[in-house]
């Protein structure tokens, strides 16, 4: 213990602390006098205690050096730190006096706590806060965060040495504190960190120099052909043999110093093409990535190493190094050194068309550029049933449907009363109207229509929230709500409440909303609910408001898990949504055709709208 070489301590730099240690801290009664305390009572005292107990345990072996020292509270003499000469020996002692009269106190009792050093307690916790990577595990990641590539000595020793001189040359007067995190060095493109992307419009004044020019077409030929195309690295000529790199032209090195680190994050989507790739230089480090349900993982970062990101590790898992001097690999404690890492990247000028918009930049103003808003005269065109699959987007399998079969039954339990305005909706309505609930869930507006006055069936992508339905004596099937198995033309109303919001992408959504349209009557009118960006100022949710799609955890009731979980308490799962903008319904509608909007208004933290058919 580096804080107890010292010969006297205070007694006001030890902590009470639940692992045994060498060191007491004992309380007594301020009745306590200290002449009863004082060291030659004292000492005689504790040592009887340990030759006693060492004569009926032939496990322990008392001896005259086992005290090494009796220290006193300076305000009072009610509470004293004992030091032992190994921690058996403070047990016995914790063992034998705490809690019971003691007879040198008059019968008084004594409570006795092991006790740790302030300093050497902060570096202990501080130690047990940092997870141990395995060495060899964390050089291996490929298999555990898809679209992670990790290169071991992809330069070699001298080529190392001859970078970091260019990047340390002119008295390291490169090097700019444009952060105050650490420093850095930007060619290329500059990278503003305030908006988290490069001016495309104002490049640097010099290309990429030689010896990262050199690095950066080395790059897409260090893996194979079609994993470099994937990930927009390279391209195909005129020539299926022909194939060009497509140069990296922006470039960051940053020098991270012990203790200096980088916060979890994901390069900004839109801002750059789809590979990041980073070399690292001098020190090893740690770093992590977080998965947005959850999970985590570490890889190490050895000097000379390149790391490439793409696909779910570029645009889904945030990454970053913790600001510490040092890390746990193998249960040990490796202290880093000065590391620079040099990263390369491709400026984009168009909008993102990722995989994962919960995690992307992208607005709808971008959705609708990509689908040429106001480029053609007929917009019922604009998005053909053909030109994007109706099968669910990996988002909408992982966080949609698979989130409502896991917790339909807690969802049933919390779902019970309809919304005001959606039941007046449907009660409105002439008798002998058929209607449709697409996205019924439990089927709570089901059970509102009087079955001998309107007939209402329902749907949804959620077979066990249809099976909830069918035990209530409801007409449901399991549908899908960009497919509805419905006849055109055939309903008088159709219903859609909380499920837009679910859709990942625009064209997922106008399709949604072009199938409600295509199984209504001509005239016949439909309600839409879609979770609103715009939250009341009552509601415990508040969104970024430079995003729209997002995670948004449920908390499952542990009385509904049903697999094998061995979390305690409630169990968090994870949901997709895209939260509607003021007016983003209304051009949904527009998008989709044949139809017009009658009313639109707010509903407690939702966007509604009612539409009608016209053609």
């Amino acid at each position: 213990m580096a804080a107890a070489a010292n010969a006297k301590f205070c007694l006001s730099d030890f902590v009470e602390d639940d692992a045994p240690s060498r060191f007491l801290r004992c309380t007594m009664s301020r009745s306590v006098k200290m002449e009863w305390i004082a060291k030659e009572k004292l000492l005689p005292f504790l040592h009887t205690i340990l030759t006693h107990y060492s004569q009926t345990n032939l496990d322990y072996e008392c001896s005259k050096d086992s005290i090494l020292g009796i220290y006193y509270g300076i305000r009072g003499r009610r509470t004293l730190l004992i030091e032992l000469a190994n921690i058996d020996s403070a047990k016995v002692i914790k063992e034998c006096v705490h809690g019971k009269p003691c007879s040198i106190l008059h019968q008084r009792v004594l409570y006795a706590a092991y006790s740790i050093h302030r300093k050497d307690k902060e570096e202990r916790d501080c130690l047990n806060s940092v997870q141990n990577v395995t060495r060899d595990i964390a050089l291996d990641p490929d298999n555990r965060i898809p679209g992670l590539i990790l290169l071991p000595d992809f330069i070699s020793e001298a080529q190392e040495q001859e970078l970091v001189a260019f990047l340390d040359g002119n008295d390291k007067s490169r090097w700019k504190d444009t952060i105050r995190a650490r420093q850095v060095q930007h060619y290329g493109y500059e990278f503003n960190y305030d908006t988290r992307r490069c001016d495309e419009e104002m490049p640097l004044d010099s290309c990429l120099p030689p010896i990262l020019r050199t690095l950066a077409e080395k790059i897409p030929l260090s893996i194979p052909m079609d994993q470099a195309a994937e990930m927009g690295m390279i391209k195909f000529g005129d020539d299926s043999e022909e194939h060009l790199p497509v140069p990296f032209d922006q470039v960051t090195a940053n020098e991270y110093l012990p203790g200096q680190g980088i916060a979890p994050h994901i390069d900004t989507h839109s801002a750059f093409t789809g590979a990041i790739v980073s070399l690292s230089l001098e020190g090893e480090t740690v770093m992590e990535f977080t998965h947005p349900d959850g999970r985590r993982d570490a890889i190490l970062l050895q000097p000379r190493s390149l790391l490439i990101l793409s696909g779910a590790s570029r645009y889904e898992w945030r990454h970053g190094i913790a600001s510490r001097a040092f890390d746990i690999i193998d249960h040990e404690k490796t202290h880093r050194r000065r590391r620079v890492s040099i990263t390369f990247r491709k400026v984009q000028t168009t909008p993102c068309t990722c995989d994962y918009p919960y995690q992307c930049d992208r607005t709808l103003a971008d959705d609708l550029h990509r689908v040429k808003l106001g480029e053609a005269d007929d917009i019922n065109k604009k998005i053909q049933p053909s030109s994007t699959s109706r099968a669910p987007s990996t988002v909408e399998k992982a966080y949609v449907h698979d989130f409502y079969d896991r917790i339909a039954d807690h969802f049933d339990s919390t779902r019970y009363a309809p919304w005001p305005k959606v039941a007046s909706f449907v009660e409105s309505l002439p008798e002998g109207a058929i209607i449709a609930d697409v996205g019924c869930g439990n089927g709570k507006y089901m059970k509102i229509i009087d079955g001998a006055r309107r007939f209402i069936f329902g749907g949804d992508r959620s077979s066990k929230l249809v099976n909830i339905c069918s035990t209530q004596g409801l007409k449901a099937l399991v549908l899908d709500a960009l497919s509805v198995p419905i006849r055109s033309d055939s309903c008088d109303a159709a219903l859609s409440i909380a499920v837009l919001h679910h859709l990942s992408s625009l064209e997922h959504r106008i399709m949604a909303v072009r199938e409600l349209i295509r199984i209504l009557r001509v005239g016949k009118e439909g309600i839409i609910y879609a979770w609103a960006h715009e939250q009341q100022d009552t509601s415990r949710r508040h969104f970024d408001p430079n995003k729209q799609d997002f995670m948004v955890p449920w908390n499952l009731d542990r009385r509904y898990v049903k697999d094998d979980c061995k979390e305690k308490g409630n169990v968090v799962v994870q949901r997709f949504c895209h939260m509607f903008r003021e007016g983003e319904l209304q051009a949904l509608v527009e998008l989709a055709g044949n139809a017009r909007v009658e009313s639109s208004y707010y509903d407690n933290s939702n966007w509604a709208i009612v539409f009608r058919k016209v053609s």
